[in-house]
């Protein structure tokens, strides 16, 4: 069973949405976005989840899961042209289609971008941005765009294993503290609750990931891309 996290509630540090959001947060100062959806696709299914919410209405949301990501042929060119960043205006005839006229300018967005990430099994996430300029963006905001790209394709893979494992944000939170070799007393002190309770979230990694010790699962983590190499 899946665990699919709340897009709009607080991060857990070292959680895919908690690393999502600190990339997003690094962006805005190069891109000063209005609104952004990060999704991941959950396994087996062409049906994609959202990660992280920024500032979009449900209704909003609502219409890029239901109908720009499955069924738009303007992603669909997206898609095709992956090893590209685009913006609105790099999208023929974008301007002129029901997301853009009914959804997005509706709304005061004027200009933005979306990302599909790639995996062995198709795709496995998405990305989009608004922005509230008409202007092209530069060169140095989709290099940014670029850059950002990169590292929200790692969130997402990290949010699709946590997910295939069905651990939680706090789990996957816990397992950073494991790589760094911390005891549960001093993740409890981290994490301001009692050390039963960090105990009761290792016993579950070690169920969920199906390894026998704590050192186990920090190399499961490391090997599904929860956890960083460098962390352990």
């Amino acid at each position: 069973m899946s665990s699919q996290p709340d897009p709009r509630a607080p991060a857990a540090a070292g959680s895919p949405r908690g690393k999502a959001l600190e990339t997003l947060l690094n962006l805005h100062h190069d891109v000063p976005f209005t609104a952004a959806l990060l999704t991941y696709r959950v396994r087996d299914s062409d049906r994609d989840v959202p990660l992280l919410v920024h500032r979009m209405s449900r209704e909003h949301v609502q219409h890029g899961l239901d109908y720009f990501i499955p069924a738009s042929p303007d992603f669909r060119w997206v898609i095709d042209h992956r090893d590209e960043v685009l913006d609105w205006n790099s999208v023929p005839s974008f301007r002129e289609t029901v997301t853009a006229r009914e959804v997005l300018l509706e709304a005061g967005y004027t200009q933005g971008s979306s990302f599909a990430f790639h995996g062995t099994e198709g795709i496995i996430g998405t990305f989009h941005l608004n922005v509230s300029h008409t202007e092209n963006l530069s060169a140095a905001e989709l290099g940014a765009l670029y850059d950002a790209s990169v590292a929200l394709e790692g969130v997402v893979r990290a949010a699709n294993a946590a997910a295939r494992a069905g651990l939680t944000d706090r789990e996957v939170e816990v397992l950073h503290h494991l790589a760094r070799g911390r005891s549960n007393q001093e993740i409890a002190d981290e994490l301001y609750v009692a050390r039963r309770t960090v105990a009761t979230h290792v016993e579950s990694i070690l169920a969920k990931l199906g390894v026998a010790n704590r050192v186990q699962a920090v190399v499961t983590a490391i090997a599904l891309g929860l956890v960083d190499a460098d962390l352990a």
